[in-house]
């Protein structure tokens, strides 16, 4: 009988030995495939890379020690507590990951290319959308939303230009005067060269955003601060009052300030320099904290999903991650609008209102353009807003 005992013991151990060995090995393997999923981002700077790769190593040989050269049974015990969460853990930044890739791979326009190194020179991305509640995007539709965002990667400045949908100037596509929201009914390149003309500069790039995208995006990040330049009541859902000043809202509350208009005495003006402020706000919180940026990536991507589209490739975006990750730089964000006065002029909708450019502010809107892209220090005014 007491021979027996000692054989069940002996099984016993044996038996546990056996899990604590796979218990190891699937650590093992977790870590493993999340650093090879980490280093198939392109993401992270090889410096973080080296020393998350060190600190899994230390971690992964402590654990081992615990488990086959210790005998305390309270030392098997953490060993197997710690084993566990770090399989668990790496895993889910596996799985995190590679769904944030793949819904990054539907976001981009495999058909469009540039040659600009977005790390090394300045590039310019056209912003279009809709400040509708739609689910989908379509290429070949009237655009609500037209901001260009010169960006000069060097000097961490970054050029907001927006430009009331109701202007007037040339659209290639037809040879004729039209409104600018109609130059998008033949494509968004059409409303790529038209601003092109418009502001002599090519642009190398195109980010087609639903607006209300930036609901879930704004309230994955926590919300956003915005400055109201008055006190008013949203005439869209969800009616919000806002106070004159500087608020912290969440996403429903901030697409309701980016698409006021009938509020203000600046009419469409105002409302582009409040979405410039708006996408300034969501700028600022994911440049200043880094760590942040990496953990929710993987939310930010999940809350675009369906509502951007872009031509920026991904080794393009991964190499901005990467820069920002590795600089941890401030970003000097301005913003600027050009301006117009109101008339009836022929359209291809037929005789419509339209903003007939101020072409003063065009000028300085070029002016700008140029600063950012010679690499000039940024000199701060504030947005001309139709009274």
């Amino acid at each position: 009988m007491s021979n027996e005992k000692k054989v069940t013991k002996k099984m016993s151990k044996k038996d546990k030995m056996k899990i604590y060995k796979v218990l190891f090995v699937l650590q093992i393997i977790s870590e493993v495939l999340a650093t090879v999923v980490v280093m198939a981002s392109k993401m992270v700077p090889t410096k973080y890379l080296i020393v998350a790769v060190l600190i899994l190593l230390f971690y992964t040989m402590i654990v081992g020690m615990l488990l086959f050269y210790k005998r305390l049974k309270w030392q098997k015990i953490i060993a197997v507590v710690m084993s566990v969460i770090m399989t668990i853990a790496m895993f889910a930044i596996s799985i995190f990951l590679i769904k944030a890739l793949s819904t990054l791979n539907g976001m981009v326009d495999g058909e469009v290319s540039s040659d600009v190194s977005v790390v090394n020179e300045p590039f310019a991305v056209y912003l279009s959308g809709s400040d509708t509640r739609d689910a989908t995007l379509s290429e070949d539709s009237r655009s609500d939303v037209n901001i260009i965002m010169v960006v000069n990667p060097k000097t961490k400045r970054i050029l907001l230009l927006n430009t009331p949908r109701d202007y007037y100037i040339n659209n290639p596509a037809l040879g004729r005067m039209d409104k600018l929201t109609h130059c998008g009914n033949d494509g968004i390149d059409n409303s790529m060269d038209a601003l092109g003309e418009l502001y002599g500069i090519d642009i190398d790039f195109y980010g087609q955003i639903n607006f209300s995208g930036f609901e879930t995006l704004i309230d994955e990040l926590g919300g956003i601060d915005i400055d109201s330049p008055i006190a008013f009541k949203a005439s869209n859902y969800p009616y919000t009052q806002f106070s004159q000043g500087v608020q912290h809202v969440n996403g429903a509350d901030a697409l309701a300030f980016a698409r006021e208009r009938y509020s203000f005495a600046g009419g469409d003006n105002t409302r582009g320099s409040n979405q410039m402020q708006v996408i300034t706000a969501v700028i600022d919180e994911v440049t200043h904290d880094g760590v942040g940026l990496l953990m929710n990536y993987g939310g930010i991507m999940d809350s675009l999903e369906g509502m951007f589209k872009t031509s920026l490739q991904n080794g393009d975006i991964s190499s901005i991650v990467k820069m920002q990750l590795n600089d941890m730089a401030e970003w000097n964000v301005e913003s600027y609008a050009v301006t117009g006065k109101g008339a009836s002029r022929s359209t291809s909708g037929g005789n419509a209102y339209v903003m007939i450019p101020d072409e003063s502010t065009v000028e300085e809107a070029k002016a700008k353009i140029a600063s950012v892209v010679n690499g000039e220090p940024a000199v701060i005014d504030e947005v001309p807003v139709e009274e």
